[in-house]
């Protein structure tokens, strides 16, 4: 995709199967994944110690969501509130890598995703619902854009984040019931990597 100064913000593979993007004043190279592989590069020990991060993520999504409802009458006012926003924002920055875990192949080889854990894990009926609150995530959430100022589309978008928080609520206890009993141990733990 060409960026503003006409250059391609990704560039072509090098010898090492490594594709360089430029981001911003630096240059990154990341290993893109195996066509079609259903499983990360991640080996068992690996694969247990990111299960923290997974958790992470499940346990500020469910701390962010308790909070707003318990304190949102509180944090509405008059004026702008940076305790609303930023808790809003917590709530939705998680929810959004919880719905990239569950329903992303992974793009890159350090990509931790469901896939990893499950080989054969779909989310199935959810897709869309996840695609359309992962798309409005990014464009309100990740990125400045004009979507941002689109006030008509806001319902719409709130709907498809409430439509992805009781898909997510379903997948995360599904994805729960079909680990291994050791595996789900890893996801169960009292201490969760942050």
């Amino acid at each position: 995709m060409p960026n503003r100064r006409g250059s391609s913000d990704v560039g072509p593979e090098d010898r090492a199967g490594y594709e360089v993007a430029e981001t911003g004043s630096s240059t990154a190279r990341r290993k893109k994944r195996v066509p079609g592989a259903t499983h990360g590069p991640h080996g068992p020990r690996a694969l247990e110690e990111l299960a923290g991060h997974v958790l992470y993520e499940w346990r500020m999504w469910n701390w962010a969501a308790q909070q707003l409802n318990e304190k949102v009458e509180g944090l509405v006012g008059p004026g702008p509130s940076p305790e609303r926003n930023a808790l809003i924002e917590c709530y939705l920055l998680h929810l959004r890598n919880l719905i990239e875990f569950f329903r992303s192949p992974g793009q890159w080889e350090d990509d931790v995703v469901a896939t990893d854990y499950l080989s054969e894990w779909g989310v199935g009926q959810y897709e869309s619902v996840l695609t359309s609150a992962w798309e409005g995530l990014n464009k309100r959430l990740n990125h400045i854009t004009t979507a941002r100022a689109d006030a008509a589309s806001w319902s719409e978008v709130q709907r498809s984040w409430q439509a992805a928080h009781d898909a997510v609520v379903k997948l995360w206890h599904a994805f729960e019931r079909q680990l291994d009993p050791t595996t789900l141990e890893w996801f169960q733990r009292e201490q969760s990597a942050s």
